[in-house]
């Protein structure tokens, strides 16, 4: 049996845990995916259920030791919103003139 397949009482299960310093990333504690139920079938999807989380967790960890990058891009995606709120605190009247 493929590591991370697990027999459930009618079924199988591929369940693998997420590190603690991943799990804020991937806002989960363990991967978790039906198998099926013929077992030839299920060990051929939990080895590839494997590799798919190596994958995932692959890019979590290029995110952990990228933050910087991260956090530039969040800061252009409000670019936009700064500009507008500019534009419209400018184009206001002040208050108490008619």
């Amino acid at each position: 049996m493929p590591m991370y397949m697990q027999p459930t009482p009618s079924r199988y299960r591929f369940r693998r845990i997420v590190p603690e310093a991943l799990r804020p990333i991937l806002g989960q504690t363990a991967l978790i995916v039906p198998l099926g139920k013929d077992s030839v079938l299920a060990c051929r999807r939990a080895r590839e259920e494997a590799v798919r989380s190596d994958h995932r967790f692959d890019a979590a960890k290029a995110q952990l030791s990228q933050p910087a990058a991260q956090d530039s891009a969040f800061y252009d995606s409000l670019s936009p919103i700064t500009e507008l709120t500019e534009t419209s605190s400018s184009n206001s009247r002040p208050t108490g003139s008619r």
